[in-house]
């Protein structure tokens, strides 16, 4: 008996610590944040500078994570980095698929490997916001492929006739591996006849358009899959969609200011 009484006040200890590891954590790591970009969190807040309620956010969220201090120090940092930054990347986005209003105030351009499954299916959740969620018509949305492998000939072929955005949304919902009769099998799915999308994956015209956008790629550093750019600035912080969509409102609402 005694002994359930020890374990079970051991617990209970564990339990109410938590939330007071978490607020010295976020203590420590803004007064750091702080020394480092002379931007004070805590002072912001005060004023409802839009800026740093979404730092604010992006911190407790880290935190929440119970990831090390000093990687959290980091990402921070990263995610200031950018909204502050003033570099513009010279992009044309012109493989891949794109939806949203025409002049919508804020563009995105997600860069797309289709060896990636997880950035698929961020592809997707980004398109789903832009056509019936937060960023519906205040954001374009481009997703381009960016590697002249198979995977991104098919969407080009699908970009063809008109169905991009399908053939990318059945794509992120089949995980199995890339490989040509999964390519066939998807047009198939979705309405595409198999010859004609087998020609146009094969053709010159699909290698010349991927050609040319692994070209700005490199051109632009962009090495990994979901990189992404927020009116031509390059996006820093987590992939998980729901932050690239914060970083998206903080820009529309700077835009619309």
């Amino acid at each position: 008996m005694e002994k359930k009484i020890i374990i079970i006040s051991f617990i209970l200890l564990i339990l109410l610590s938590s939330p007071l590891k978490g607020n010295n954590s976020y203590k420590i790591i803004t007064e750091k944040f702080t020394k480092q970009t002379k931007f004070n969190i805590a002072s912001e807040l005060n004023t409802n500078n839009p800026l740093a309620i979404r730092i604010d956010s992006y911190l407790k969220w880290l935190i929440e994570e119970n990831k090390d201090r000093n990687k959290i120090l980091e990402e921070l940092i990263n995610r200031y980095n950018y909204f502050t930054s003033k570099k513009l990347y010279p992009l044309t986005p012109s493989a891949g698929g794109s939806i949203g209003r025409a002049n919508a105030p804020v563009e995105i351009i997600f860069y797309i490997s289709t060896s990636c499954q997880e950035c698929l299916e961020e592809a997707v959740e980004l398109y789903n916001s832009v056509e019936n969620g937060q960023l519906k018509r205040k954001v374009k949305l481009f997703v381009e492929p960016f590697r002249n492998k198979f995977g991104e000939k098919a969407l080009i072929a699908a970009a063809k006739e008109g169905k991009f955005w399908e053939y990318l949304k059945e794509l992120a919902q089949n995980e199995s591996k890339i490989n040509m009769k999964k390519l066939l099998n998807t047009a198939v799915t979705i309405g595409l006849n198999r010859e004609k999308f087998k020609k146009d994956l094969t053709s010159n015209s699909t290698t010349s358009i991927l050609k040319k956008a692994e070209k700005e790629a490199k051109k632009n550093n962009i090495i990994f899959s979901s990189t992404t750019f927020i009116n031509r600035r390059k996006y820093q912080g987590s992939t998980d969609p729901k932050w690239i969509i914060d970083a998206a409102l903080y820009e529309y609402q700077r835009r619309m200011r």
